[in-house]
């Protein structure tokens, strides 16, 4: 017979960055609509917003072409 846990689990997600599986209570937060990201702290939020920030420098004509 199992016991049931003294404690809940608590739920585990990856970063949006690293993937890192945390807690999701202890995730940064970037609530979008639609769409929540996690981060496992500042540094892959801010690596996040600089990639976000930069301008696309690929266009649809500079793909290679799937054979």
């Amino acid at each position: 017979m199992q016991r049931a846990p003294s404690q809940p689990v608590c739920e585990v997600i990856a970063c949006e960055i690293c993937l890192k599986e945390i807690p999701r209570d202890l995730a940064h937060v970037q609530e979008g609509v639609g769409y929540v990201q996690y981060f496992c702290g500042i540094d892959c939020y801010a690596k996040w917003q600089a990639e976000e920030n930069e301008p696309q420098s690929e266009s649809v004509g500079d793909r290679p072409s799937r054979v």
